[in-house]
């Protein structure tokens, strides 16, 4: 069987498709519509939204993960690896990862053609993991793809793909826009092939010792950060600065008031390793992107915003003294 060959089986295909979609009850997806993440909430529109994609030549993606609402996701189904570059050693890396995770923790990882330049491998836990929120859920995550990567190098891995627990990825049995070739599952032996249904992969998902595990090694590192990074009360500090931290800071403005605080506590004689935490309060949050964010702006020499420069990133605060005595 070739690789457009198995996209002749349509309804197949949908059968597929919904599964894929496939969420408890309450739970959703995130597609891109109009280069715009949208929340969808059923299986019958996520095959319409296909079929848009199909008719407009347009990429295909959804959400690795279930969501709860538009930007809201407190679950884990499944990892994602994705490797990417030289078709044929990205093969090799990616064939190479999932006969490990098979040998060594007995789990049936699906390998996909992205249709381009790349493969994608998808681990499913056999247990769906909830989380009170996507903090606590993206920390299980990045911890989940940490483990089974210990010990492991790989060239053609995507570093960015790690930890992002919000990732949408091409959606398999649709077309890549560039070159009009399938991204389709394949055997070890590089076959091209149709896949039933998903249980298989779920029941040979990572079992629940892999994930207390996980859960294990999350606490103790809640626990040495905790210890190492304390936070400690500065003087100096500007109110705008502090305030800033209790919001989300998103967007061009968000990005350069992450700088700002950055800036500011470096200033005032704090390390790179004590401000990395400060930005908890992000829902994006990661202290090892935390702390490179950091070192890269000691390292450049920036001086800390003025008040002026904050006031128009619009987070002057109302009151402020020192602002309008300038």
């Amino acid at each position: 069987m070739d690789l457009h060959a198995v996209l002749e089986h349509k309804l197949f295909l949908k059968e597929f498709w919904r599964e894929w979609f496939n969420v408890e009850y309450g739970f959703g997806r995130e597609v891109f519509k109009d280069k715009t993440r949208v929340f969808i909430d059923s299986p019958e529109r996520f095959i319409e939204y296909v079929g848009r994609c199909k008719a407009s030549r347009s990429p295909c993606w959804m959400s690795v993960q279930p969501f709860k609402d538009r930007n809201q996701v407190f679950t884990v189904e499944k990892l994602f690896f994705d490797f990417d570059g030289s078709l044929i050693k990205a093969w090799k890396e990616a064939s190479t990862f999932a006969q490990h995770l098979k040998q060594y923790y007995g789990v049936e990882a699906l390998v996909v053609f992205s249709g381009c330049k790349g493969y994608h491998v998808y681990v499913w836990l056999a247990s769906s993991q909830h989380f009170e929120g996507s903090k606590q859920a993206k920390m299980f995550y990045a911890m989940a793809q940490k483990l089974l990567l210990k010990g492991m190098k790989f060239e053609t891995l995507d570093m960015q793909v790690l930890g992002d627990i919000k990732r949408v990825s091409r959606v398999p049995y649709t077309i890549h826009e560039k070159n009009s070739n399938p991204c389709i599952p394949l055997t070890q032996s590089h076959a091209p092939i149709l896949i039933g249904n998903l249980q298989g992969f779920r029941k040979a998902g990572l079992n629940s010792r892999f994930i207390k595990l996980c859960i294990k090694q999350m606490e103790k590192d809640a626990d040495r950060k905790r210890l190492v990074f304390r936070h400690r009360n500065v003087k100096g500090v500007r109110p705008c600065i502090s305030v800033a931290l209790n919001r989300q800071l998103e967007g061009k403005g968000g990005h350069l008031m992450r700088l700002a605080i950055a800036i500011e506590h470096l200033h005032l004689g704090m390390k790179p390793f004590e401000i990395a935490p400060l930005f908890q309060s992000q829902s994006d949050y990661d202290y090892e992107r935390s702390l490179y964010f950091v070192e890269d702006s000691l390292k450049r020499g920036y001086k800390p915003f003025k008040c002026k420069t904050i006031q128009a990133l619009g987070f002057c605060l109302p009151d402020c003294r020192r602002f309008n005595n300038d």
